[in-house]
């Protein structure tokens, strides 16, 4: 359910931001996007009591330190594969528009190409639990970062907003469906009591990636131009799919 709602959110806001570009301008674009930032806020004035208090009290005795989640080779190894497809999607949506704008494409039109890669992710994590039964997890998220790596393989021969919705579209099923899968691996692999702990660290690590991965490729795409960025990518998926098949399914 908390992946069905990210994926709603990103089905909205490139398709909402896009024809608002359009049709008001940037500007007035930026105070229309106020009001969805302000919602949450504003609800949680009015009701401080929605979110309820789970903190659980632990022996600190029993606390240890977070390398020794490190030293557990199949959770080490799904910190690596869920901050690998946090920065496949960093890199879509931070490279997608700009290379999509290089093209001719309108914002509004950039919008619906982003939405489409929404929609994808939207469908595949409908599906996950049937998926999750009949495949198992580690088929499942090896396949998915697989097919990430296929799709970053085809960006540079996309010419029009169709081809590059479709990769899109082939995009957002792989990273749809293995950043839930993700999750669910960490819970799983982490001792327990220290889920939390775990979860921190994939947080942590996706969070690196979200000022690294712009950073790095916006500094890559300027000298080299976009194809390199999506190819090396590309690479670095299929080394990441490499290391699930390893990890999840000997």
């Amino acid at each position: 359910m908390l992946s069905l709602g990210f994926a709603g959110a990103s089905f909205l806001g490139p398709l909402i931001a896009g024809f608002a570009i359009d049709g008001l301008g940037h500007r007035l674009t930026f105070f229309l996007l106020t009001f969805w930032a302000a919602t949450p806020l504003v609800t949680m004035l009015v009701r401080p009591k929605l979110l309820p208090d789970i903190r659980i009290k632990q022996d600190a005795a029993k606390r240890s330190s977070i390398l020794d989640l490190l030293r557990i080779p199949k959770l080490r190894d799904t910190f690596i594969v869920g901050g690998v497809l946090s920065s496949a999607w960093d890199l879509y949506q931070f490279l997608l528009p700009i290379y999509a704008h290089s093209l001719g494409l309108s914002a509004s039109v950039i919008g619906m190409v982003l939405s489409s890669f929404a929609v994808a992710i939207f469908a595949v994590r409908a599906s996950i639990p049937a998926l999750s039964r009949r495949y198992g997890e580690g088929h499942l998220i090896t396949a998915a970062i697989f097919v990430c790596g296929l799709a970053f393989a085809i960006f540079p021969f996309c010419g029009n907003a169709w081809l590059l919705a479709l990769a899109s579209v082939v995009l957002g099923f792989g990273v749809g469906a293995g950043q839930p899968i993700a999750m669910t691996l960490i819970y799983n692999l982490a001792p327990a009591g220290r889920q939390g702990e775990a979860t921190g660290v994939r947080v942590s690590v996706n969070h690196m990636a979200h000022v690294a991965v712009p950073l790095f490729f916006g500094t890559m795409g300027t000298a080299l131009g976009y194809a390199p960025i999506f190819l090396i990518n590309a690479a670095l998926l299929m080394i990441c799919s490499y290391i699930s098949k390893r990890s999840y399914m000997q």
